[in-house]
């Protein structure tokens, strides 16, 4: 199905929000997006979940947009996105993504999730960005021996990494969770070396691991014991 079809049926079956500022259009077999082009007014958020589309070119003034939900496609280019900067939400799971440097154009960003995509770096970000959650899981994720960049998350997830342990127990990375000073939760699905528990243990803001809360004495003392217990240190 296409969007002008779609359009033609006056959006049967669709939540189109009021004033037609909300788009949601998951699992509607959509496959090609041009015509909403002329939504660019208005469009705040986009939910095109769950359909077939690998041409995003028609999104590309929709500068409006805020929360864009794109995840489980058929797409490898989203340079498209290069000019939405108003961006504070983006999901990109399951595609064929290419080329993630667009994302480095988006300074509003907040939310990221990027689940079973082929990600191999993090070099795709820039310095400055505002990113407070990040949801990254690849089985491709080759090299993540410098998140030195990602200076402002305040919720960090690292998922699916567990065949780059050796490169992600390292010096830089250590240093950086120590340094994440906003940092609340993490989630690490990796053996815990020693480093990396001691600089989770070193930053005082952390509160989460693996979802489980830090044990009181363990945020006032910065023990080995850090998961919430009931045994005493």
């Amino acid at each position: 199905m296409t969007f002008k079809e779609l359009e033609n049926a006056k959006f049967r079956g669709c939540d189109i929000g009021n004033n037609k500022t909300n788009f949601h259009f998951s699992g509607m077999g959509l496959s090609d997006l041009y015509g909403i082009e002329k939504y660019e007014e208005h469009l705040t958020m986009l939910d095109l979940r769950n359909n077939f589309i690998k041409d995003l070119s028609p999104i590309r003034g929709l500068t409006k947009l805020q929360y864009l939900y794109i995840g489980h496609n058929l797409i490898n280019d989203i340079s498209a996105l290069n000019e939405l900067t108003n961006l504070i939400s983006l999901d990109l799971n399951k595609n064929m993504i290419d080329d993630y440097s667009s994302i480095g154009s988006l300074p509003s960003l907040e939310n990221l999730f990027m689940i079973n995509n082929a990600v191999e770096d993090l070099n795709f970000f820039k310095k400055g960005q505002q990113l407070r959650k990040l949801i990254i899981s690849s089985p491709f994720l080759i090299d993540i021996s410098n998140i030195s960049v990602l200076k402002s998350l305040t919720h960090l997830s690292f998922i699916n990494v567990n065949t780059n342990f050796e490169k992600f127990n390292n010096g830089v990375n250590c240093k950086t969770i120590e340094g994440l000073r906003s940092l609340k939760q993490l989630t690490y699905r990796l053996k815990m070396g020693s480093s990396i528990i001691n600089a989770i243990l070193k930053n005082k803001s952390l509160t989460e691991v693996n979802g489980k809360k830090l044990a009181k004495q363990a945020i006032k003392y910065r023990s080995n014991v850090f998961f919430m217990t009931k045994k005493k240190i």
